[in-house]
């Protein structure tokens, strides 16, 4: 999975199908992936239940960590197709691409279709709820990141780890990244999963651009 992720696979360029909302729905229901490619801050605003966020900008990099290469994979963007987001499961060797909504999400909301939404906070939220908050400040950045500095109080397991360890994860939490779009795909796969989860958007870098205090490592 993470050699395909560096060095890509060869494959012939098909185009992702068009997809109306009922075959879209349709397809949900038989066990398609599901995953929406817009930003963090769209995704956040109202999704499809059962998506993952994975922002097209870093499919590439991340995409290989949470889909399988089983089940039908279909994409949500905020028009319908996404070119950048084909040739990427193409160079990953997903030869299990399927679809795209045809309109994009709002295709979807315009027809009365189910739709979910995943609380965003604000650094000035976290700084809040820092102290005697009920829940679990996770880290997702890299070990390398982390090593340097972090939030006083936080747990940390790299983004692309969280899938085999699930069963360890806190029922309620707020992740953190760098800016918010790494820890927005955390909080989309936790909550694919049933947990309480909410994104710090932003990240650490707004936290420090605050002036909020940070551990040196």
């Amino acid at each position: 999975m993470e050699k395909n992720n560096l060095k890509g696979a060869p494959l012939e360029n098909p185009h992702l199908k068009p997809l109306n909302v009922n075959e879209f729905n349709d397809m949900i229901k038989e066990g398609a992936q599901i995953v929406d490619v817009r930003n963090p801050t769209s995704f956040c605003g109202g999704h499809i239940p059962g998506s993952l966020n994975i922002w097209s900008g870093g499919f590439a990099a991340f995409a290989g960590y949470f889909l399988d290469y089983d089940n039908p994979i279909i994409i949500v963007d905020e028009d319908g197709s996404n070119d950048l987001v084909r040739r990427s499961l193409i160079r990953l060797g997903y030869d299990n691409k399927y679809g795209y909504l045809q309109g994009g999400f709002p295709n979807w909301y315009i027809n009365g279709m189910e739709r979910e939404s995943l609380e965003a906070w604000t650094v000035d939220q976290l700084k809040s709820q820092l102290d005697g908050g009920d829940f679990t400040l996770l880290d997702v950045r890299k070990h390398a990141d982390r090593e340097k500095f972090y939030i006083k109080g936080s747990r940390h397991c790299w983004l692309g780890d969280i899938p085999k360890n699930l069963e360890n994860m806190p029922d309620n939490v707020v992740v953190y990244c760098d800016s918010g779009y790494k820890s927005t795909i955390a909080a989309s796969l936790l909550k694919m999963n049933g947990y309480d989860v909410k994104t710090v958007l932003g990240g650490i870098i707004a936290w420090i651009r605050k002036g909020y205090p940070i551990i040196q490592g």
